[in-house]
């Protein structure tokens, strides 16, 4: 199942999810504050071949928000 990124308009936290790709634009809650998250844009990279797998050259994410001790997506 493709993992797609969803974003709070309320609190800014943002939220990774597997779901079918049919479910992909069905609403989804935010963990934190309940209102619906809406989907952001998602890459993926597809293999098919033989040969060796090109690294990412994009940094990974850092979350810049922090809500403090027990939140879920601070992981704190």
């Amino acid at each position: 199942m493709p993992t797609y990124v969803y974003r709070c308009r309320s609190c800014e936290v943002e939220v990774e999810a597997q779901r079918k790709m049919s479910q992909a634009d069905d609403p989804l809650g935010c963990p934190l504050c309940g209102e619906t998250l809406l989907r952001g844009i998602t890459s993926f990279m597809l293999n098919t071949g033989r040969g060796t797998a090109v690294p990412d050259a994009t940094p990974p994410a850092t979350n810049t928000i922090s809500h403090g001790v027990g939140c879920p997506c601070c992981r704190r």
